[in-house]
């Protein structure tokens, strides 16, 4: 095509684009340029694709802090396509993202802030339920919107922080529309939106805690643990339905109706600027005509109209925000999150022989948002470490473990960060046996129970722990329901090395299926043999037809099944007895149905591990239905998973003697306390890398 060709414009773009994406930005320098100087000699000096250029070349300049350079390039874009496009087109949206993004690094926030309100009121305009029309402008108001409020959270005054929880919830709820059209995205987009999303969750829930709206900081974070899961189930090829948004309050409503009737306003302008162009092209109407000659003075009206009623519409929703949060603190001790209502329930039947609080643990920008629950209410704390630091006492520990080296300063180091804080809030007198945490990111991977006190103790010789997990309502179902008194089981175990499973064979698999289930005699159990009583299913006779049947309607009034075998994470495979393998898609086709079930065990290496940004395997069968999931949060050990599994059972009972948190806690301090041994004497069962791994997921009781 030439050298000056327009579409060598665009290729000279696109490898400038990956230099800069390698961060070689002297090398995409002197293309973007070229690229500019083609279009502009090709297309004109205010062509849209010109613009497109400028916007590239001063997104270099920017991300080399060179930004006396971009500002006059992106203020140019900016004014190219207001006149070429519009002032409500997606492209000049993003042309004012990218002009308020440019102030705002440079410290002009003043000058940022009406450029972000302007840029989410243009993608408003387009009509986002008409994908037909929409050009992206739905991802465009999600992501905007969350740059207003993120901009808007950074000012000391209130009025603004409540405009930020209102513009971070515009993002939330936007997003949540979103999902229902990811599933047709390759891997690579599923992975980047789901990248994309966590921060606006995150960042209002830790708005909301800090202005003590804590029942709705709780919801949102419940919605982020939904939509992890609700990618996971997708990215394995299964359907899912996205959960509902947040609820406005009053106020916000008001205030969204008013953005809604501008929004609507703009739409029926310009869709009154389209019939007028088409009419003039095929001259059914004069360009003289007067409706046509003054629509750039009913343009100018409207923006007057539009900014009057916006900022009107702004003082309300500032001084309802004001009232609406004064009456909050003045029943604050009243507030009722999910949690705290599911705890009086659950306290009403006893609490499982455990008197049980929640902690919610989120690890944001200001520090460790903690939020301590009981039946009586919920109460927000904050704890001064960064997540860069919590990050790196997790791995610590865990490696510690693994490699059986000195753990105790991370081990103790964690309790002071998660657990003491939330011990003081609630004192002695409180009485509380047991956590239900509900942790975020690196959180989900703390083995919780090998915590240690100062004193050196360990938090499994003081509580039982659960985790909650997604449980597909957003509203943590099931947490209150009974279990069976008298319990009947299934038992599935693959012992024989596999070549996908590194040819390690699980010896200790055939003591635990026979330990743990009660069945008529076979060539693997004795006479007796079993704590409860089912069906077993042992190599050859666990088959993908068994387990399909099982997560069906075959399961014969079972009330758990235990399921003993190897798993890989990394390619979410589970290995069957007859030698079969089974990924986490192919069990999802099934649509399990597994309401049914008390408990499922899943006594196999990472069942808790959660891969990247979303739920673990045992979190997926949470969510399918199971009101419990025992799972473990890294390769268990063999030799120690058959004697602490058979305790549990043991603990538990065939008919119910303790909650299954408690007989989880039983079994670990058994095992902490040397009781359980290694009958070869090889492994000392006291370390926690044997005992501490197990999680127990869910319904504890």
């Amino acid at each position: 095509l030439g050298a000056d060709h327009a579409s060598t414009a665009t290729s000279l773009n696109n490898l400038a684009g990956l230099f800069r994406a390698m961060g070689r930005y002297d090398e995409a320098l002197p293309l973007y340029r070229r690229a500019l100087a083609i279009k502009e000699k090709a297309l004109g000096a205010d062509h849209a694709s010109t613009a497109t250029s400028l916007n590239n070349l001063a997104g270099l300049y920017e991300s080399m802090g060179r930004y006396d350079e971009a500002l006059p390039l992106s203020r140019r874009a900016l004014a190219i396509d207001e006149k070429a496009l519009g002032a409500n087109h997606p492209d000049t949206a993003i042309d004012l993202n990218n002009l308020a993004g440019l102030y705002r690094a440079i410290g002009r926030y003043d000058e940022a802030l009406p450029l972000y309100r302007r840029a989410v009121r243009a993608v408003a305009v387009t009509d986002i339920r008409d994908t037909r029309r929409e050009h992206g402008a739905i991802e465009h108001l999600a992501k905007f919107s969350a740059n207003l409020a993120n901009l808007l959270a950074e000012g000391a005054d209130e009025g603004q922080l409540d405009e930020a929880i209102f513009y971070y919830k515009l993002s939330v709820n936007t997003r949540q529309r979103m999902r229902a059209g990811t599933r047709g995205l390759d891997a690579a987009m599923r992975d980047s939106f789901t990248q994309q999303v966590a921060g606006p969750y995150k960042a209002l829930a830790e708005l909301l805690i800090q202005r003590g709206r804590i029942a709705e900081a709780e919801r949102v974070l419940l919605l982020l643990k939904e939509a992890d899961l609700i990618e996971y189930v997708r990215r394995n090829g299964s359907d899912a339905a996205a959960q509902p948004g947040l609820q406005w309050t009053a106020e916000e409503d008001a205030y969204r109706q008013v953005l809604d009737e501008v929004a609507g306003r703009w739409r029926a302008f310009e869709d009154r600027l389209r019939v007028l162009d088409d009419e003039v092209k095929r001259g059914s109407r004069s360009p003289d005509d007067a409706e046509v000659t003054q629509r750039d003075a009913r343009r100018v009206q409207l923006e007057a109209s539009t900014t009057t009623a916006l900022q009107e519409a702004g003082r309300r929703f500032v001084a309802a925000a004001q009232a609406a949060q004064a009456a909050r603190l003045a029943a604050f001790g009243e507030a009722r999150t999910y949690l705290a209502t599911k705890l009086a329930e659950i306290h009403a039947l006893g609490d499982g022989g455990l008197h049980t609080a929640g902690l919610l643990l989120l690890p944001g920008e200001r520090g460790l948002n903690l939020i301590v629950t009981t039946e009586n209410g919920a109460v927000p704390l904050m704890r001064k470490v960064s997540e860069k630091e919590l990050n790196a006492l997790v791995q610590a520990l865990r490696a510690a473990i693994h490699d059986r080296t000195d753990y105790r300063p991370a081990a103790q180091a964690l309790y002071a960060h998660l657990i003491a804080p939330a011990e003081a809030q609630l004192g002695s007198a409180a009485g509380v046996r047991q956590w239900a945490i509900l942790p975020y990111g690196s959180m989900r991977e703390v083995p919780f129970a090998a915590l240690q006190r100062p004193d050196g103790s360990f938090l499994v010789e003081h509580y039982a722990v659960t985790v909650l997990t997604a449980d597909g309502t957003s509203r943590l179902a099931g947490l209150e329901t009974a279990p069976r008194a008298t319990w009947r089981g299934v038992a599935l175990g693959a012992s024989r090395a596999a070549p996908d499973f590194d040819n390690v064979a699980l010896p200790g698999v055939v003591r635990e299926v026979c330990g743990v289930v009660r069945a008529a005699p076979d060539q693997a159990c004795r006479q007796g043999e079993g704590l409860i009583g089912g069906r077993r299913y042992l190599d050859e006779g666990f088959t993908p037809e068994v387990l399909q049947g099982l997560f069906g309607s075959a399961s014969g009034g079972a009330s758990f099944l235990h399921i003993a075998t190897h798993f890989k994470l990394e390619k979410s495979l589970l290995l069957l007895g007859d030698g079969s393998k089974l990924s986490t898609a192919d069990i999802l086709k099934w649509t399990p149905r597994l309401g049914q079930y008390d408990l499922i065990a899943l006594s196999a290496c990472d069942s808790g591990v959660s891969e990247g940004g979303v739920e673990s395997l045992g979190g997926v069968f949470r969510a399918q239905g199971a009101k419990a999931v025992l799972a473990t949060l890294w390769p268990v050990a063999d030799v120690g998973a058959a004697p602490l599994m058979v305790e549990f059972y043991r603990q538990r009972g065939e008919q119910q003697a303790m909650s299954k948190s408690a007989a989880l806690q039983r079994a670990q301090q058994a095992m902490l306390k040397g009781q359980i041994k290694d009958d070869s004497g090889k492994a000392d069962l006291r370390h926690p890398y044997f005992w501490a791994p197990y999680v127990l997921m869910g319904n504890w009781l």
